[in-house]
């Protein structure tokens, strides 16, 4: 019993991790009902949300935690865990019932949390939120906001264009040269001063050095691994490397730690960005956003196929 409820709360603390980015965003207010502005607006928009539901028992970690904290030993607080999570099991039961008979239209379940988080995660239509969140068992009704994927917010979130604008120094990757250890780079991209068109890049031999590379900003490097390479193959050919001079990058990853290095950033309309730095920078006017050095040069150093390996 103790090994199999370890084995779950090894896993508690990615969970919480997960938990603690998808409820950060808008929080409903906890019962009996929402302040009057935000109810007006959460019920004027359209459209559904994510709703994650929190509800009123401990979750089994906490009861875990508080077990120990009354000096109860290990195996006290063990089993006193795994008889919560039996009733926030129940819990979570009686009020999926409840919501069934509620009858809330347009409702879809996603998943339960129960070891680190009480909670059922749903689907909703906007309007149906003040009613989700008036059911019996409700402490609390949380937003939670899909990710994208987003290039663009990068470099202002930690503040690196106020290092660019307010030293007045030479802070832009002047003078430096990074080598980047990678799946190689594409150089022919526009956030490196390349054509940035499909044509351009399906134009270059990947196997053979090319007129194209090296470039102004992806001043040199070497292909070391070839495109079939894999260190964890068992076939002879794909564990032994063939080597060329072209380290264009076909799998992605290369590319992007070279774009958050030293990337000129690309506009909105998909052209280089050749503008100052010395400036703020609105991430809604750049499809990818610059670099931490803009102004530094690379070097692509490939050391992996063109397919998934290592």
């Amino acid at each position: 019993m103790t090994k199999r409820f370890f084995s779950a709360a090894g896993r508690m603390f990615v969970l919480a991790g997960c938990i603690a980015l998808l409820t950060t965003g808008t929080a409903l207010a906890a019962r009996p009902g929402l302040p009057a502005a935000a109810g007006g607006a959460l019920r004027s928009a359209s459209g559904p949300v994510y709703a994650l539901v929190e509800l009123t028992a401990a979750p089994t970690a906490a009861q875990y935690a508080q077990a120990l904290g009354r000096a109860a030993g290990a195996r006290t607080a063990t089993a006193s865990a795994v008889s919560q999570l039996s009733a926030v099991a129940a819990q979570q039961a009686s009020f999926s019932g409840a919501l069934a008979a509620a009858k809330l239209p347009g409702l879809t379940e996603i998943y339960r949390l129960q070891r680190v988080y009480n909670g059922i995660l749903y689907q909703v239509p906007r309007q149906q939120l003040a009613r989700l969140q008036s059911l019996p068992g409700v402490k609390a009704v949380h937003i939670v906001t899909p990710k994208v994927l987003d290039n663009a917010r990068t470099i202002p979130f930690v503040n690196v264009p106020a290092l660019w604008t307010n030293l007045g120094l030479p802070v832009h990757g002047e003078g430096i040269r990074v080598g980047v250890i990678d799946t190689g780079i594409d150089y022919t991209h526009a956030n490196f001063g390349g054509p940035g068109t499909v044509a351009a890049f399906q134009a270059v031999d990947p196997n053979v050095a090319t007129g194209v590379f090296p470039t102004a900003k992806v001043v040199g490097g070497f292909d070391f691994a070839g495109p079939i390479y894999d260190a964890a193959s068992t076939e002879t050919r794909k564990i032994t490397p063939q080597p060329d001079a072209n380290p264009i990058d076909h799998s992605g990853h290369g590319s992007h730690v070279a774009g958050t290095i030293a990337g000129f950033g690309v506009l909105a309309n998909g052209t280089t960005y050749t503008g100052s730095y010395d400036q703020s920078f609105p991430p809604s006017t750049f499809r990818i956003g610059p670099g931490a050095a803009p102004n530094a040069l690379l070097y692509a150093l490939k050391v992996f196929g063109d397919t998934a390996g290592s």
